[in-house]
């Protein structure tokens, strides 16, 4: 299971830290996107962004006093620039559908669909938890309680990542089928066809173990 972390370094930066390395000692999570450790010097930081939140079960959004990003008097604040980070990344998760927990931190209110530009509003009709630096342990409980659902979510995997998995059990399930094959074929000294009762039921056949390849590793992965 990832987790993708969400804020704005003026803003709650030490909190943000410290929710990811609690998350990083859960055992049911496998890694936790937080910008200043996972974008390396030299990555596009957009492209960084958009493969850790299709890879996520979870984006948090750390809202603090001055999430928006308030500039000086007159000024719109940041959120309202179409090249904000924060905003690329809470429109990502929002567009991908990826389950979003705002995080309301240390007395921050949810903002209103009249304080964020028009990809944002869904945003305002999440229910958040509130979280503080006084109360933590407290507060934590009840984020860690939104993180999880009732079922233990399985990992979501990129498209390769899928395509990796479906080929590898093809390729079990071939090496299988020559390693069975061969063992009849040295007890009873028939070929394939002749087991099988011609060459079209060698194609269903082969077929049908290759697609049961194919498909085993998920259920087997659901199951677990």
């Amino acid at each position: 299971m990832n987790i993708f972390i969400s804020y704005r370094r003026a803003d709650s930066q030490d909190l943000a830290g410290r929710i990811a390395d609690r998350l990083k000692s859960t055992p049911e999570i496998d890694t936790v996107f937080i910008d200043v450790e996972s974008i390396a010097p030299g990555d596009d930081f957009r492209d960084r962004i958009r493969v850790a939140l299709s890879e996520s079960f979870v984006c948090l959004v750390i809202i603090g006093p001055h999430w928006r990003g308030e500039g000086d008097a007159g000024t719109p604040p940041r959120i309202f620039d179409a090249g904000d980070l924060v905003r690329q990344e809470v429109r990502e998760a929002l567009q991908n559908k990826v389950k979003t927990v705002p995080v309301l931190a240390n007395g921050a209110s949810m903002p209103s669909p009249a304080d964020l530009p028009p990809d944002l509003h869904g945003l305002t009709a999440i229910n958040g938890v509130a979280l503080r630096h006084s109360y933590f342990e407290h507060d934590f409980a009840l984020l860690n309680a939104a993180i999880f659902p009732t079922e233990r979510p399985t990992r979501r995997l990129s498209p390769l990542a899928l395509i990796a998995r479906a080929a590898f059990g093809m390729i079990a399930a071939a090496a299988t089928m020559v390693l069975l094959l061969g063992i009849l074929n040295l007890f009873t000294g028939l070929s394939l066809e002749e087991m099988a009762g011609g060459p079209g039921m060698v194609v269903l056949i082969t077929v049908a173990i290759l697609t049961t390849g194919a498909v085993l590793p998920f259920v087997l992965r659901r199951g677990s």
